[in-house]
This record gives structure tokens, C-alpha cells and sequence, in this order.
């Protein structure tokens, strides 16, 4: 400890403070790309890793069939379908937190935009409005768009959030 004579006070040191180690996260990337149907946004998101084997691609519009290489598709090629509803895709990224992160380096969610438009639409309207009514069976209601906006961030926010490369297509053009 320091003394030190100030206009006849005697000034000491403060106890040093604590100082801990923080543990880093790894460094990962959310990256979004942005383009119309066809651009190669997919083939550009599939340069993320180095390996292939390291990367997961979320077939939700379909359209994976076009790219060049082998890849790890979900749901399985096999099956000749694209993520065919939001629970689906809900499980998908509980199974990337608790689980696949192990596995990949990365994800590409192919796209995000028919996420929003198919998938979380079908399922706000396979449930009652929370308030109010629909003014079809079909269209969504003011406050279902309030729903809308809250499930898709959520989603985001857990996406953000995987221990992981994640790369988010989106089409800039409806479909």
C-alpha cells in the first residue's frame, strides 16, 4: 500500500480490485443475405465454412435442388419436401442449441422470407385470433401481424444467439 502527504492528509491506496476472467464466446457470425429468387444467394452462403461437412442448409422454400455439391439438408433430401410447418422448424433450432451446434459450424436458413410467409402465417392462422376476429380464414388480423412480429423475433433472437455460424436468405421479391 502507497502513503502519499496531500495539504497534511495522508492519502493511501485503495484495495486493488477484482478483477475475473470472462469466457469468450466464440466467434461467430449472423449474417444476412438479401436478393431475388435465383441470385446465388445460397451457393454464396455455402462459402461460410470451408468443409461442406461442417455446414447445414434449412430447406424451407424448396429450392436447394440447384445447388452444385453435396450438402447437409434438412429435412432430408430424400424426403422430397421443404420445413413443412413452424413447430418443425422451432424443433430444428432447439435441437441446433442443445445439440447440433456439435455437429456444424453453420447454418443457412434458406430462406427466412418463406419462413415468415408460409410458416409462421399457417400456424397464427391455425390458431384463434388472440383478440378480436379474422376477416377471413386465410388473412390475418391487425393483432395477428402484433403476433407475427413478436414470434419472428424471438426467432431471430435464438438464431443470434446459436453458438454458431447462422446465414438467413431472403428473397427480395414476393414469390
Amino acid at each position: 500500500m502507497t502513503t502519499t502527504m496531500t495539504n497534511s492528509r495522508v492519502l493511501k491506496a485503495p484495495a486493488p480490485p477484482k478483477i475475473g476472467k470472462l469466457k469468450s464466446r466464440p466467434q461467430v457470425f449472423t449474417i444476412g443475405l438479401f436478393g431475388e429468387s435465383g441470385s446465388g444467394k445460397t451457393t454464396l452462403a455455402t462459402t461460410v465454412v470451408k468443409d461442406p461437412e461442417d455446414l447445414l442448409i434449412v430447406n424451407v422454400d424448396n429450392s436447394v435442388s440447384v445447388l452444385p455439391g453435396v450438402y447437409n439438408i434438412f429435412p432430408d433430401p430424400a424426403e422430397n419436401r421443404p420445413v413443412e410447418s413452424w413447430e418443425e422448424l422451432l424443433d430444428l433450432v432447439t435441437w441446433l442449441e442443445v445439440e447440433g451446434h456439435k455437429q456444424f459450424k453453420a447454418v443457412v436458413f434458406d430462406t427466412m422470407t418463406e419462413t415468415g410467409s408460409r410458416l409462421l402465417k399457417q400456424y397464427i392462422l391455425r390458431h384463434p385470433p388472440r383478440v378480436g376476429s379474422r376477416p377471413s380464414k386465410d388473412r390475418m388480423n391487425q393483432d395477428d401481424y402484433g403476433w407475427f412480429a413478436d414470434e419472428m423475433l424471438a426467432l431471430l433472437v435464438r438464431l443470434r444467439d446459436l453458438p454458431m455460424h447462422v446465414v438467413l436468405n431472403m428473397q427480395t421479391k414476393d414469390l
